[in-house]
């Protein structure tokens, strides 16, 4: 790594040249290192964890520049000179960069002492990708939001930022060996890369991803009697969304169900949750009889909601499928306004986040879901990501077609989830960010606390507070680590009797 140059941010707003790099930071004083890195050289400890690196470097996404920003302070600044394209109450840093070449696409992946990241994408033309001969620079936005600074010192400062913000400048060839990073290269990248699979889950597979793929025999076995189905949601498979399940409980659920426990890996990102039934269905022999309990998780709730009240939309012709309950853990059962385009990258931001709490193995899986996707929104398409939308609280799905379902004879349970961050890792952009600017309601950083279990206009809900688990503040609950907290493991093991 060269370091190319040094010095101040200049908070009356003006262009500061470091190198190859200009930075304009109204209102924000600060002091500034720009390095060039060589292909393939890293900065680890600028990630945050070697598993966002790691998933990167299978994304063939390399490091251009690394920017370092430390001392940050706020210093009172004339309105005129307000950041461009920032609300005016909002302060921001805007930093404009040499432009990678015909044919590559940019972005920034910001990371902050604490570990927070984010992803953020180009301002100039709504794309990261520089298809025009002659373009220069690329410019981006690194938004402020008006922290919390009544006297809480977790959550004063500039931007929610809390001593240095590593900054790197991100570079990728638009041309993937799957076809052009644009239109559907996600969906495209996650047929590949993470198919279908209906597999058993036992101490030796359940964090396997791809093992214990159920054959004629387990077929025949889950139709002698209960099941057990666990369903993953975005960005997700069982192996990773049921990681913090300890083999012991694994252990236990086999011997009350027989053995007869397994999973569906299912695309999350490319199909609604309709498509993915659809599939369990096709899955099926022919002339199968399930009766199943299931355990979901997040948009994996969408998906046992269909295989349950809208069976008249699945392939089932001389099958039979019975669900006795369905527990929902953290499933937007009227929807996630993160999935709102304009919220999109706060939703991929969210789950980066979440994820850190798993080992490295495991949250590196869904990261590498999670790169697919912000190589896709660098060059400004959310086309093939009707997986995503699907979650859209104003959207057709959520209102027209997944909240107007039957009435059916299965129990229906939910865990959710109202997190008040308390550690100084989460704290401002939880708080600030999150709860205060986008949400506005109480939350699990991904999803509504409410929208699990409220009333949503389908006839299944409000589920009732006997069938509920309510997690608060205190239990220290968000979207990423429900399946490690002790009373979701106690209320499982209270309900799923076999």
């Amino acid at each position: 790594m060269q370091e190319l140059a040094s010095g101040q941010l200049d908070p009356t707003g003006s262009d500061i040249e470091f190198d190859d790099i200009v930075i304009r930071s109204p209102g924000i004083s600060g002091s500034v290192t720009v390095s060039k890195l060589t292909p393939g050289e890293s900065r680890g400890e600028a990630l945050g964890s070697d598993a966002l690196g790691t998933a990167l470097a299978a994304h063939q996404v390399d490091t251009d520049y690394y920017i370092e920003i430390g001392d940050v302070g706020e210093q009172p600044t004339d309105a005129a000179v307000s950041t461009r394209s920032m609300a005016p109450d909002h302060k921001g840093i805007e930093i404009k960069v040499p432009a990678a070449g015909e044919g590559w696409g940019q972005l920034l992946l910001v990371t902050d002492e604490n570990g927070i990241a984010s992803w953020h994408l180009p301002v100039d033309s709504g794309s990261g990708a520089d298809t025009t001969r002659g373009v220069d620079t690329v410019t981006f936005i690194i938004p402020g939001y008006a922290a919390d600074v009544s006297g809480d010192d977790d959550t004063r400062g500039v931007l929610g930022w809390l001593g240095k913000k590593a900054i790197r400048v991100l570079s990728f060839v638009l041309d993937d060996v799957i076809g052009a990073v644009g239109d559907f290269f996600a969906a495209k990248w996650e047929k590949k890369n993470r198919p279908y699979a209906l597999r058993r889950i036992t101490r030796e597979t359940y964090r396997q991803n791809g093992a214990g793929e159920l054959t004629a025999a387990d077929w025949q076995n889950l139709g002698a009697g209960r099941s057990l189905l666990f369903i993953h949601g975005t960005f997700s498979r069982a192996a990773t969304a049921f990681y913090e399940l300890t083999p012991e409980f694994i252990d236990e659920l086999n011997r009350r169900y027989e053995g007869r426990v397994f999973a569906f890996d299912h695309l999350t990102l490319s199909e609604d949750p309709t498509d993915n039934a659809r599939f369990f269905a096709n899955s099926m022999p022919s002339g199968q009889v399930l009766d199943v309990d299931i355990v979901c998780h997040s948009r994996g709730g969408h998906v046992s909601r269909i295989l349950t009240e809208q069976q008249e939309d699945l392939p089932l012709e001389g099958k039979t499928l019975e669900v006795g309950q369905i527990v929902f853990v953290a499933s937007p059962n009227r929807g996630t306004v993160l999935t709102d385009p304009k919220y999109m990258g706060d939703f991929v931001d969210a789950h980066t986040n979440v994820l850190s709490a798993l080992p490295d193995n495991a949250v590196t899986d869904a990261l590498e879901v999670i790169v697919a996707v912000v190589k896709q929104l660098a060059v400004g398409t959310l086309k093939g990501l009707e997986g995503l939308q699907s979650m859209n609280p104003t959207g057709a799905y959520v209102n027209n077609y997944l909240n107007k379902g039957a009435s059916v004879g299965a129990k229906y349970r939910s865990v959710a989830a109202n997190f008040e961050p308390t550690e100084r890792k989460f704290k401002p952009w939880a708080k600030d960010k999150l709860m205060d600017h986008i949400f506005k309601e109480a939350n699990d950083l991904v999803v509504p606390t409410l929208g699990v279990y409220e009333h949503n206009g389908d006839p299944m809900f409000p589920i009732t507070e006997g069938n509920r688990l309510d997690l608060d503040g205190a239990d220290g609950v968000h979207h990423g680590n429900f399946f490690g907290n002790p009373k979701v493991v106690d209320g499982l093991s209270e309900w799923l009797k076999g």
